[in-house]
């Protein structure tokens, strides 16, 4: 996959079209009111129209540990995901990035959250979580190496590390509390020993089961209990 310098999220929020644009090492939203986008209570909009929107960017600072320029010649980019706004947390996003004191890559897990400031309507929830390894998307994009809950309070990534000419594959687990004393965690799950990763088509997420599930190619089922 072609690294991204910086990825766009549109969540809605109580009918709001909320775009945020994640970049390091500053990022940018602004919302769409509901009373300017067409549905079935707007009459004044048609189903295809085109408006002129005055509106404001807010910015703030998407701070990364090891990140200051996004450089894809270096295999740093962002990825990201959405989730059900109503649960207060929009979106995740993920950067990769090879630090410069180091000879490796790092992912810095960010969770947006809403926010009570309405000139910034989504906002940071915490620094970053920081984990040792790199995304992999396989081939052409054929598969996607995270998922995130609908409630966006938990996220499993599908990651590598490379270490001594090794390469080592793991399944984080990734838990987001906001009210919580420690807002953010991770784990490692162990990948079943038959599961080749040279196979892997998707992977799913169930929270409410407490399962992860990997489907390979040929259609085959690994499930993974985290509860």
């Amino acid at each position: 996959m072609l690294t991204q310098s910086d990825i766009t999220i549109t969540p809605t929020m109580d009918g709001d079209l909320y775009i945020l644009i994640v970049d390091i090492p500053e990022s940018s939203a602004f919302v769409v009111p509901r009373s300017q986008l067409p549905h079935t209570n707007n009459p004044h909009f048609s189903e295809i129209s085109t408006e002129i929107l005055q509106m404001e960017f807010v910015s703030f600072q998407a701070y990364s540990r090891h990140a200051r320029i996004l450089d894809p010649s270096r295999g740093s980019g962002i990825y990201a995901l959405k989730a059900n706004s109503r649960y207060g947390i929009p979106a995740m996003s993920v950067v990769t990035a090879l630090a410069n004191s180091e000879p490796c890559n790092f992912l810095d897990v960010h969770f947006w959250v809403r926010s009570e400031d309405p000139k910034a309507p989504i906002t940071l929830l915490s620094l970053p979580m920081v984990i040792p390894g790199s995304l992999d998307f396989g081939p052409q994009d054929f598969w996607h190496p995270a998922a995130l809950t609908l409630s966006g309070r938990k996220a499993v990534l599908l990651y590598k590390v490379e270490a001594e000419e090794k390469l080592t594959w793991f399944l984080g687990l990734i838990s987001c509390e906001p009210d919580g004393a420690e807002k953010v965690a991770y784990r490692n799950l162990v990948l079943p020993k038959s599961f080749d990763i040279s196979n892997m088509y998707t992977l799913f997420l169930d929270d409410h089961m407490g399962v992860v599930t990997l489907l390979d190619i040929y259609g085959s089922l690994y499930t993974i209990s985290y509860a």
